[in-house]
């Protein structure tokens, strides 16, 4: 099977093309500080800056690819030529080139150190044909002539450098194809694939060796596997053909031979104390299938065998005891069915008395319920009459609540007329004093004033008569307004008399509706009796028919239980007497006195 190459390889290089494309863009930085000193700001602007950030991009955008390993190495000795000119051919500088070749062996590409050192062969010689000319480009320190024996000398280590890098990478890339092509025979042994082809040196041996100890394992567990399925249990692995965890493989699957063996001698065993198991359950359920209740079953036995023998025959026993005390109940059972029998007659009897009575107490408390229906109409008619007593004692109070206000009205137009009389009183008063001031003015005046003491009697005369009048109108209204507030007094008294006459036939009222209310739940309550004691009687008459149909049960009972005890005749027990059980010998009319205090 072939197997895939270059997957471990590729990843690497792209890994290494990520890494030295960060270290080309960190070589800017050291090219401006160069710039710095020397002036040099044309070539570290217009090829340093270039170079790094483009070389930067391509390691990003295609990082494991072959141009790109050729770029990073071309830019690298390029920033080295661009060094030695900034530093103006400073030898030291010359180092980095050695330097940045190292760092290409890790590409594991043996043309990546070649493309480097083809471009510092290129600058060398160029800057060493540039700078002999004058012209200010710098390989080599200012002002020495460059022999061509020193380029020389410098391409030498340049060439024997690349040549050890060129075969270390290859050596390299020799061993991760070997390691990837181990790898994916790695996979193929995890998934069981043992005929995958390994080729390589010493640590192929040591794959191809773990493929034949797991063919070997695998042949050995075939084997067990195959006397398995032939139920041959005593084959064994060979344990001297492995060691470590293969050899516990081995000695753990010859353990579980072991195990399985046992387990199938164990199986025999049981399976043979089962069938024996089964005969003797087999003769023990053939006895009692034939009614003999002692039979048992024998035999030792161990585990879920001893566990259900001992089931059966505690079954047994118990059906055994059930039997024999089925068998003395049964004679029980026939002398309870007398009892019962003399009971139920007497039952009767005793429930047709008893429904005679009931009909009459249900005659009686339908006269009564009649006697209480009539009592509640009365109450009825009593209460819609104190209602209408109620509505005419609300109007009379009402009305006298009106006279009442009408009267104080009245009270306070007197009031209000008193107060006008007292005016003219004073308008008179005041008149008078006029007409006599007038009077002595007139009588001043002489002849000239007497006419005037003429008109000033007239009005003094009619003063003391408006005086008069007043006086007269005063009393008559005093006397109103004495009258006047002692009607208001009497019509206040009559006004609460009334409303205690309100209050009482309220109370009336209710009382008459309660004593209405009372009749009709005592009514009700009758009806109920009524109807509870019309229930008795058909209870009591049902009770009748039941103690007549009980009477024929018992005797069906008896009859019944006799045959059961010669049923249970036919079992073979060791704890009963043979025989049926003995009948009563007293007579059916003289019940047990137990039976018949159960019944009375």
């Amino acid at each position: 099977m072939a197997v895939s190459h270059g997957t471990m390889l590729q990843q690497g290089r792209a890994d290494v093309d990520r890494a030295l494309g960060l270290i080309v863009l960190l070589h800017l930085p050291v090219a401006l500080g160069l710039a710095l000193l020397y002036g040099t700001w044309t070539v570290a602007l217009a090829i340093a800056a270039p170079v790094s950030l483009g070389v930067f991009w391509l390691t990003r955008a295609r990082a494991g690819e072959a141009r790109t390993r050729h770029a990073v190495g071309a830019a690298l000795m390029t920033f080295s030529a661009i060094f030695i000119h900034q530093a103006h051919g400073m030898l030291e500088l010359h180092f980095h080139i050695f330097v940045c070749l190292a760092f290409l062996v890790t590409y594991r590409d043996w043309q990546v150190p070649i493309t480097a050192a083809a471009v510092i062969a290129v600058h060398h010689v160029g800057l060493m044909f540039i700078q002999n000319s004058g012209m200010p480009v710098y390989g080599f320190p200012v002002g020495h002539h460059i022999a061509f024996g020193i380029v020389a000398l410098h391409a030498g280590f340049v060439v024997m450098e690349t040549a050890v890098l060129a075969f270390m990478s290859l050596r390299f890339a020799r061993e991760v194809s070997e390691a990837d092509a181990l790898q994916a025979v790695a996979k193929e042994l995890a998934r069981g694939n043992l005929e995958v082809e390994v080729h390589g040196g010493v640590i192929a041996d040591a794959y191809r060796q773990t493929q034949a100890v797991v063919r070997a394992l695998v042949s050995e567990a075939t084997a067990v596997s195959a006397a398995t399925r032939r139920n041959d249990f005593s084959r064994r692995g060979n344990t001297e053909l492995f060691q470590g965890s293969f050899l516990q493989v081995i000695v753990g699957l010859n353990e579980s031979m072991d195990i399985v063996q046992t387990a199938q001698r164990t199986v025999a065993a049981q399976r043979d104390e089962a069938l024996t198991f089964l005969s003797a359950l087999r003769t023990a359920v053939d006895g009692v299938a034939d009614r003999d209740m002692t039979s048992r079953l024998t035999g030792t036995y161990t585990g879920d065998q001893d566990a259900a023998q001992s089931a059966f025959n505690n079954a047994v026993q118990r059906l055994e005891d059930t039997l024999a005390d089925a068998s003395t109940l049964a004679g029980k059972c026939h002398d309870a069915s007398a009892d019962i029998s003399v009971g139920s007659t007497r039952l009767a009897r005793g429930a047709s008395e008893q429904a005679a009575a009931v009909e009459e107490s249900s005659a009686s408390l339908q006269e009564l319920s009649a006697m209480t229906r009539s009592t509640y109409d009365h109450a009825v008619q009593a209460r819609a009459l104190a209602d209408t007593t109620s509505t005419a004692a609300s109007s009379s109070v009402h009305a006298m609540h009106s006279l009442s206000e009408a009267m104080d009205k009245i009270k306070r137009s007197a009031d209000e007329t008193a107060k006008i009389v007292r005016t003219i009183d004073e308008i008179a008063f005041q008149t008078n004093l006029l007409a006599l001031n007038a009077a002595v003015e007139a009588a001043r005046a002489g002849d000239a004033g007497r006419g005037f003491a003429v008109v000033a009697d007239e009005v003094r005369s009619l003063a003391l008569r408006s005086a008069e009048a007043a006086r007269n109108t005063s009393d008559l209204i005093a006397d109103s307004v004495t009258y006047a507030a002692t009607g208001a007094r009497l019509s206040a008294d009559v006004s609460a008399r009334l409303a205690d006459i309100d209050v009482h036939v309220q109370k009336v009222r209710e009382v008459i509706a309660e004593i209405a209310l009372a009749n009709r739940q005592q009514a009700e309550g009758v009806d109920q009796i009524t109807t509870a004691i019309e229930q008795v009687s058909r209870v009591t008459m049902d009770t009748s028919g039941n103690a007549e149909q009980s009477q024929e049960i018992a005797s069906a009972l008896s009859a019944e239980a006799a045959r059961m005890a010669l049923m249970l005749a036919e079992f073979t027990v060791r704890s009963r007497q043979d025989g049926p059980p003995p009948r009563s010998k007293r007579p059916i009319s003289q019940p047990r006195p137990r039976t018949a205090a159960l019944i009375g």
